[in-house]
């Protein structure tokens, strides 16, 4: 996006079952023109994540846990940027029990780069639930 005058070109697919028979005519099956539904368009920074993973394999008595995460970091910008991914682990009550970083990476201009953390999780906290409640990049 720039200050002034952009211009956006959408493209639209009709090929869901509900898309098909939602067809306005039954005479000449095909769809109406345009979007019919509620759009978002929104923007990224330059620098951003663009896929996050993140799997959980516990031990035998389901007491422990190893979390594999994975997060694929963007550079858009025309410059070379080094990041790093930062994943913080949260209890119910939202207090943190588990904080780490990925190793920092260098990332070219227009390239992209998977992350990839592991996280030993030991239960302190009596079987009560953990979330993740963020993964984010830091510039450096």
């Amino acid at each position: 996006m720039k200050k002034g005058k952009n211009k956006l070109t959408v493209e639209i697919q009709a090929n869901t079952i509900s898309d098909i028979l939602s067809c306005v005519s039954q005479y000449a099956a095909h769809t109406v023109g345009g979007i019919l539904r509620k759009a978002t368009l929104f923007t990224l920074p330059k620098v951003h994540i663009s896929d996050a993973q993140a799997v959980t394999d516990f031990d035998s008595k389901y007491v422990h846990a190893m979390l594999k995460l994975a997060g694929l970091v963007q550079n858009g910008s025309n410059q070379k940027q080094q990041v790093q991914l930062r994943y913080v682990l949260r209890d119910a009550d939202g207090k943190t029990v588990l904080q780490k970083s990925s190793d920092k990476i260098q990332l070219g201009v227009g390239s992209h780069k998977q992350i990839e953390s592991l996280l030993v999780v030991k239960n302190r906290n009596n079987g009560r639930p953990r979330h993740l409640t963020s993964m984010c990049w830091k510039r450096h």
